[in-house]
């Protein structure tokens, strides 16, 4: 539940209700991530794997951009490639993600 505040103003009592600050998530946020790659993680979150072609897709553009933006992930250590060049996946690391939750937790101590 966000924070309570109370305020007696002329006779009117102002209630308002503050949400603790929003925490950007650590782990992406120390990689510099173009939106297209942002877009790609949030695909790769809910459908655990995409292809070159997905990325395409969803970013409207090339698959040679598409390449490149998940190439350059997996060089960054965010995503791994799995299979052959023509039947290649992209996952997620299996640890990326695990301590966001506890990083977010101690900030807010």
């Amino acid at each position: 539940m966000p924070h309570l505040e109370l305020e007696e103003k002329q006779g009117y009592f102002i209630i308002r209700f503050v949400n603790p600050p929003v925490h950007k998530i650590p782990e992406i946020d120390e990689y510099e991530l173009n939106e297209r790659q942002k877009k790609a993680i949030g695909y790769l979150k809910i459908s655990g794997q995409i292809m070159t072609n997905d990325c395409a897709k969803i970013n409207d553009v090339s698959e040679r951009t598409a390449r490149g933006d998940l190439n350059d992930m997996v060089t960054k250590d965010i995503i791994i490639a799995v299979g052959e060049t023509n039947k290649r996946v992209f996952e997620l690391r299996q640890n990326f993600g695990k301590n966001i939750g506890e990083t977010i937790n101690q900030n807010q101590k």
